[in-house]
């Protein structure tokens, strides 16, 4: 009997150091530390197994706590979607050596809930109910850089990087002038207590009000000590409202907008050659390259877009990369499609005759506006005449008139 025990135990201790050899390993995707690419480039093709994907996502939530809540339940979701978490999850688990750094970790509003708390809440929903704006989302992800990427996730929490950014440099404003209050000798020390606080003020707001406030009645020179305490309290209450503190996020994104989704799948074609057109280029130190890839790409999210419009679009961008190498597909082009009472027959007999459209204007030397041609011109190429003896010569219909 004691053998019979004591071999079932070895047997269950051997099979647990299998399973346990056999626990997957976690695989991330992206280089997210130190300097990165930037702008529009195609992300490493997402080979990962089921298996991976959950081990990536485990041990993010291990080094992000404040999302182990959700651990649960997105392993009940598809694979893709979880692809989507893991990927969003290594991004958050990184702080860029940038101007403009986004941190979806320690921000929080009001309400104490972080950026990337609020962004997997929507996406546990979104799994359900818009999984399109999923699939968008990690189009963007594939087709961009790191900091666009970020930028467009936090846009989709409802927070405002900008805000964001604004809130941690004021932080900064604070926490070099409590240093410089404290008579540091070196400047390591000095960094070292500034980036101290500014952790702190990060991980409660009442700190950093109270500190700023503080920094404000300073700035006053207050010498009474109840005008001082007055002011302060005063300035927290005010503070709380204050656009230059301001952190909350909006309720409501397009995540969480269903009836959008069938756009942003529609879209999905052109991020790339979107990102092309608006995140290339040198780093401006701002937000700028990233809004204006999601302004255009909202141009989109139009209940007047159409398959067919889309498809014309994507045909006239095509023929202005094979003749010009490279094309700008800005909001302006992109309007005017998704906009156009403009027959389709005609827009792609139009984009059909471009080429030699463009080939008459130079040998003319005419300026020429493809768009506007496209948009606007009717039979610009006169049809061949057809020879009929018995009525004399007419000409042939073209495609729009048959």
């Amino acid at each position: 009997m004691f053998n019979k025990i004591f071999g079932n135990r070895v047997q269950q201790a051997a099979q647990t150091a299998i399973n346990a050899a056999k626990k997957e390993k976690p695989v991330y995707r992206f280089n997210t530390s130190g300097w990165q690419q930037m702008g529009a480039q195609t992300r490493p093709q997402d080979t990962r197994t089921p298996a991976q994907i959950d081990a990536t996502i485990d041990a993010l939530t291990e080094k992000i706590p404040a999302v182990k809540e959700f651990r649960e339940q997105i392993k009940t979701l598809n694979p893709k979607h979880r692809a989507l978490i893991a990927d969003t999850l290594e991004m958050a688990d990184t702080y860029e050596f940038l101007m403009t750094p986004i941190d979806m970790v320690r921000h929080k509003a009001s309400d104490g809930k972080t950026v990337i708390q609020v962004l997997l809440s929507k996406f546990l929903k979104a799994s359900k109910e818009n999984p399109e704006a999923l699939k968008f989302t990690q189009a963007v992800i594939n087709n961009t850089d790191t900091q666009t990427s970020k930028y467009l996730l936090t846009r989709f929490a409802g927070f405002s990087p900008e805000s964001m950014l604004a809130r941690r440099e004021n932080m900064g404003i604070v926490a070099r002038y409590e240093a410089n209050m404290s008579g540091f000798k070196t400047i390591e020390e000095f960094n070292q207590y500034t980036e101290k606080r500014i952790k702190q003020f990060e991980e409660d707001s009442n700190t950093f009000l109270d500190a700023l406030a503080h920094y404000a009645a300073d700035s006053k020179g207050i010498k009474n000590y109840q005008e001082y305490r007055n002011y302060i309290s005063k300035t927290i209450n005010e503070l709380k409202d204050s656009t230059m503190i301001k952190n909350d996020y909006v309720e409501k994104t397009i995540l969480d907008t269903p009836e959008a989704g069938k756009y942003m799948d529609m879209s999905i074609p052109f991020i790339k050659p979107v990102a092309e057109s608006t995140i290339n280029g040198m780093y401006t130190g701002s937000y700028k390259r990233q809004i204006d890839f999601l302004k255009t790409m909202e141009e989109f999210f139009n209940t007047d877009a159409t398959p067919e419009k889309l498809s014309a679009l994507a045909s006239y961008n095509d023929s202005m990369n094979k003749m010009y190498r490279s094309n700008k597909l800005e909001s302006g082009i992109i309007n005017a499609f998704i906009e156009t009472e403009t027959p389709m027959a005609q827009l792609r007999y139009n984009i059909a005759q471009l080429p030699q459209a463009i080939k008459a204007a130079q040998e003319q030397g005419q300026s020429f506006n493809p768009l506007s041609y496209i948009m606007y011109n009717v039979n610009f190429v006169k049809p061949q005449p057809k020879i009929d003896l018995s009525k004399g010569i007419k000409y042939a219909p073209t495609e729009l008139q048959k």
